[in-house]
């Protein structure tokens, strides 16, 4: 791994800021906008913080400590202010405020940083770039001001230059697997934090101050989809392609986009229930879900019957962090198949996923895009997210006669309906 350049993060020193982060649209492969909090100021006392949208939607977390970080929200795409009272006297006037701007498709922290003499709200976009197969992404914020500045290392070689206090570096490769991240302060002694990244995540390592010394600690920013398989998903036969549609909603709400194609993921496997059945009351779906997994060239192989939806079992499964991934057959050449109606979805409709313990993951539809197969949309489909996301699959578009093949896929975003909620860890 080779040595990377620092990124610093500015500090802002008032306690009024404004913190503007426009990113061009193809860097964004989340469905959903994150956002999380991240108390890094060791002399500020608990503080209790409040994210009001312009719009006056406002989000709580209380009783946030030094070292703490939450686990991701989900918002609105908007400008928001955040402000942070100290917990001892909520009634007082805000130790800081800060205004935030988050966008479609991204994650972000927002992070207390520096003492609290000059503490400001800074705002860090998380890039969830997928990395490379067998990699994970990881960063280093350095949040202990007795340590001075940082070294870390993985597997002995340089993670980092020096990492000031107060300050974050920009997301490096590292290769995935067990092992321990040696962090050198300036100040101090040295120190291991053990680690198990995993294939395809996102991290960040941030140095705290504990108990007179210095500690680490590991937060998972995103998990990715397994394995992207090569090229588009086959999941019809043309059945239906030359003659009337069958009976269903005709309306088609959602934008229809064309991305294009990048590069494959490594695959994640979490510890969570598999799903067993699939409902979709506004087109009629309630199918048995069985595995699916890739052949020998990489290809996607959809289920062998047209009536069952096929679970890609190499990433997460859905309600579990990432992005879960149901594919179904279009048609064939007997009729209509499960998923003829995924391109007549609307921004709203809801999807169960039944769990094999008999929980139900419940996910509102956002959006629909449908691509050509030749450039299919693996970023949107595969690339890490910081919460549970779904995507469904089938063929659309022109049907190739000769090839016996739909040119387009249709893919179906959507989010936990409930949302993904604060809590501290």
């Amino acid at each position: 791994m080779s040595r990377q350049h620092l990124g610093r993060v500015a500090l802002l020193a008032a306690a009024a800021l404004v913190l503007a982060v426009l990113l061009p649209a193809t860097a964004a492969a989340a469905t959903g906008t994150y956002l999380r909090l991240a108390h890094l100021s060791p002399d500020t006392p608990n503080v209790d913080v409040t994210v009001t949208g312009f719009t006056g939607r406002t989000y709580q977390l209380t009783g946030v400590g030094y070292g703490a970080v939450s686990t991701y929200q989900t918002v609105d795409p908007g400008t928001y202010t955040v402000q942070m009272r100290a917990s001892a006297d909520p009634s007082a006037a805000p130790l800081l405020t800060g205004t935030v701007r988050a966008e479609q498709g991204r994650a972000y922290t927002a992070a207390v940083l520096g003492p609290q003499a000059g503490a400001s709200i800074t705002l860090l976009t998380d890039d969830l770039t997928r990395p490379g197969p067998g990699n994970a992404r990881v960063r280093v914020l350095q949040g202990a001001q007795t340590a001075g500045s940082v070294t870390a290392t993985w597997h002995g070689e340089p993670m980092t230059g020096p990492v000031a206090f107060a300050t974050a570096t920009p997301y490096v490769t590292a290769p995935a697997g067990r092992g321990t991240i040696d962090l050198a302060p300036t100040n101090g002694a040295p120190f291991t934090l053990p680690v198990d990244l995993a294939a395809g995540g996102v991290y960040t390592v941030i140095v705290v101050q504990r108990g007179g010394g210095l500690a680490g600690q590991v937060q998972t920013d995103a998990l990715g989809g397994g394995a992207a398989p090569t090229g588009g998903i086959e999941t019809g036969f043309g059945g239906t392609a030359d003659g009337p549609p069958a009976p269903g909603r005709a309306a088609r709400a959602l934008p229809v986009q064309r991305p294009a194609a990048p590069a494959a993921a490594p695959p994640v496997v979490l510890p969570a229930p598999a799903p067993v059945r699939l409902v979709i009351p506004a087109i009629g779906v309630d199918a048995p879900i069985t595995t699916i997994a890739t052949d020998a060239t990489g290809a996607l192989v959809p289920p062998t019957s047209t009536a069952l939806v096929g679970w890609f079992a190499a990433g997460p499964p859905p309600g579990g962090t990432g992005p879960a991934l149901l594919a179904g057959h279009v048609d064939s050449r007997a009729g209509a198949g499960v998923f003829f109606h995924l391109r007549d979805l609307r921004a709203g409709d809801r999807v169960d996923v039944v769990r094999a313990d008999g929980s139900v993951a419940a996910f509102t539809v956002t959006k629909r895009v449908e691509a050509a197969k030749a450039a299919f949309p693996t970023d949107l489909v595969y690339a890490p997210t910081p919460g549970p996301e779904l995507r469904l699959v089938t063929c659309g578009g022109a049907f190739d006669h000769t090839a016996r093949s739909y040119l387009d896929n249709v893919i179906v975003a959507a989010l936990p309906t409930d949302g993904v909620g604060w809590t501290l860890r």
